[in-house]
């Protein structure tokens, strides 16, 4: 007996009144695990919804506030938390009239069924091509009774069920026959109550500060505090985690298992740490699969969003001042094999917002195409070389000898073409730098769009620099731009002057992992300084695509195509040449780029291509331009709709000072 439930019986049976809440709750004990049992015949690939899961609620409600507190609850509160612990997930109980209500023609459940035969990437969608729909109703696909189409319409049902049970126990209770016993009937209102926290396990955040903090309780002068109970409930079910959640003998009666469910299953199993306590709370795993680290993450992270939230509303949810604080969150980490630890509460990740800042710089002229995004990956490197030079040569203030110098440390550019598929070509991208490197704790400014400004060693460094010399500033923006043309980057790399190497795999923040980013750091002086960057690229066969004049190598791999012998036509792939290209000829760092076995070399030219530098102003000045019409670049990149409006006048104008935000 949880210590709830023994402070319950000890104040009821000490209060005449109470009397119909102790009669009520020895009934629902006893029945509603019953219910609870039946959950296992639609969900045996879950984790344990039975009576099981109902203690290890309250037992852990008593962790987070105490013995202390439990003692100053009133008798409803305590009737509350018991009830709200075992009818909760009532909602998952599947009735005869809940198949009835679902088979009928044209319902809502043949719906569902007919959305996951439509939906390939679905867990279900396999389940759901085992029945057919016909005039609105459902038929098995063939007339044979497999063990996998029975398996299929159990998951079906579970999962579609699953999606609203929450709103379903909130009915269940208010009909449920265990709370309406003859003579001594519990208050309509009280019932409505538990229903609407019971409802609250699955709400939004917001939804949940709707319930009344204090409500007369309908037990002589006590209150009850719907609010309090609520909060409680919904921690004690998300710290619900341990390792025998998960059934062997009921997930062996399955011919297979939705894939969603092998992965949550194995959260539990990875498990290592659960310490739940007054003060502090703390949670450990170990995975050897990134896909289930990754939901332990996100669940991690839930666990420490609902207490900062609870804390912060702590004031409008303790039911009085002397019921002390929330726990801390202590450590909530995930180990996954051959990484550095994963922190639930501050995983590394790209931000959402990173691909609308990319958005914006397409329609600051920076970005055209997807293929153009090479640009900035190849101006990070030379940002990166930049500063390195500059620190193995803090008193160069000559720009020839700069240039030199950065010509010493050649960025190297490979592009091999791997496969050729249906619908795709196959592509490997490397660059590789010998530029500064990224320290371990810098990584968080690829992730955080525009937050280059707040690295600080950087900012010193390059307050250190001539005007001319500065880096871009466009570490961030620029590197998350990669993903316009891929959707998994792996970095490796070196800071200058440590033995500290970063490996990080990150992947595409709209994509399937939601930008990810998985970190590995170790020491090892064997590598080279600076930053390697591999990723594999999808050009789609039969997209369309625009050539201009100036892209020689695009309009050479239209001229050379013979439809008859070649596999494809490697359009896009000779953009991101052409745009290595003109990145080439501005640069002041040398490039060495290969394509399968054609090598290529971009030597820097010794002397300023420009005629005049105003030291004032950082422009450089040159008349006449490559581009046939007046030009501009910021530090070498070219900006293609800058358009000066001057009539016959020709000239190429290189901006060597400001920031990109401000000047672009």
């Amino acid at each position: 007996m949880s210590h709830i439930e023994s402070v319950f019986e000890s104040k009821s049976k000490e209060n005449a009144e109470a009397g119909k809440y102790l009669q009520q709750w020895h009934v629902a004990k006893t029945h509603v695990p019953q219910l609870l049992n039946t959950i296992s015949h639609y969900f045996p690939h879950y984790s344990l919804h039975d009576s099981t899961h109902s203690e290890t609620i309250l037992n852990n409600i008593e962790l987070i506030m105490g013995a202390e507190v439990i003692d100053k609850l009133s008798i409803v509160d305590l009737w509350l938390l018991l009830s709200a612990s075992y009818y909760h997930d009532l909602g998952m109980v599947i009735t005869r009239d809940d198949k009835l209500e679902c088979l009928k023609e044209g319902s809502a459940f043949i719906n569902y069924v007919r959305s996951k035969q439509d939906d390939e990437t679905s867990p279900m969608h396999n389940y759901a091509l085992c029945f057919e729909i016909k005039d609105n109703k459902l038929f098995h696909k063939n007339n044979e009774i497999t063990p996998e189409n029975i398996d299929a319409q159990k998951f079906l049902f579970a999962d579609y069920i699953r999606q609203e049970h929450a709103d379903r126990a909130t009915g269940r209770i208010q009909h449920e026959g265990s709370m309406h016993l003859p003579g001594s009937s519990i208050p309509e209102r009280i019932i409505r109550i538990l229903g609407n926290i019971c409802k609250a396990h699955g709400q939004k955040q917001k939804d949940l500060l709707e319930l009344a903090q204090e409500e007369n309780s309908g037990c002589g002068t006590e209150k009850c505090h719907p609010l309090f109970v609520a909060c409680m409930l919904r921690l004690g079910d998300l710290l619900d985690v341990d390792t025998n959640r998960v059934s062997k003998v009921l997930l062996s009666s399955l011919t297979s298992i939705p894939s969603d469910s092998l992965l949550y299953n194995q959260t539990n199993r990875d498990i290592t740490h659960i310490n739940i306590g007054r003060k502090l709370i703390e949670i450990s795993a170990e995975c050897e699969d990134i896909k289930v680290a990754n939901l332990l993450n996100d669940w991690f992270k839930m666990i420490d969003v609902e207490l900062q939230f609870q804390s912060r509303n702590w004031y409008k949810i303790a039911p009085s001042i002397d019921f002390g604080s929330l726990p801390s969150v202590g450590k909530l980490i995930v180990r996954l094999k051959g990484y550095d630890d994963i922190s639930g509460k501050n995983r590394p990740r790209f931000e959402i917002k990173s691909l609308k800042a990319i958005e914006m710089l397409q329609g600051a002229g920076l970005y055209n195409d997807a293929s153009q995004s090479i640009r900035e990956l190849l101006q990070n490197a030379v940002d990166a070389t930049y500063i390195r030079v500059f620190l193995e040569n803090p008193t160069l203030s000559d720009r020839n000898e700069f240039r030199k110098k950065c010509a010493e440390h050649v960025i190297n550019v490979e592009l091999n073409k791997l496969a050729v598929e249906v619908d795709h070509v196959k592509w490997h991208l490397k660059i590789q730098d010998q530029g500064v490197g990224i320290a371990p704790d810098e990584v968080i400014y690829l992730t955080r769009t525009g937050s280059s400004s707040q690295n600080q060693k950087k900012n010193d460094i390059c307050k250190k620099m001539p005007s001319w010399m500065r880096p871009s500033g466009a570490f961030g923006i620029g590197f998350q731009s990669i993903f316009l043309i891929t959707d998994k980057v792996t970095l490796v790399t070196r800071k200058w002057g440590t033995d500290d190497v970063v490996k990080l795999e990150m992947w595409n923040p709209s994509g399937n992992e939601k930008g990810n980013i998985l970190q590995k750091t170790y020491k090892d002086e064997f590598t080279n300084f600076g930053t390697i960057i591999d990723c594999d690229l999808y050009f789609d066969k039969h997209s369309g695509w625009t050539v201009h004049s100036n892209e020689k190598v695009s309009l050479e791999t239209i001229g050379n195509f013979d439809f008859a012998v070649d596999e494809s036509l490697d359009i896009q792939a000779a953009k991101l040449i052409d745009e290595i290209n003109k990145f080439a000829e501005q640069t002041n760092v040398g490039i060495h780029f290969k394509m399968n076995d054609k090598e290529y070399d971009f030597i820097v030219k010794e002397e300023d291509a420009y005629d005049y530098y105003d030291e004032e102003t950082g422009y450089e000045v040159r008349i006449g331009s490559q581009h046939g019409k007046t030009a501009l670049y910021y530090r070498n990149q070219y900006v293609e709709k800058f358009n000066s409006n001057i009539e016959l006048l020709n000239f190429s104008v290189n901006i060597l000072n400001g920031k990109a935000t401000e000047l672009l």
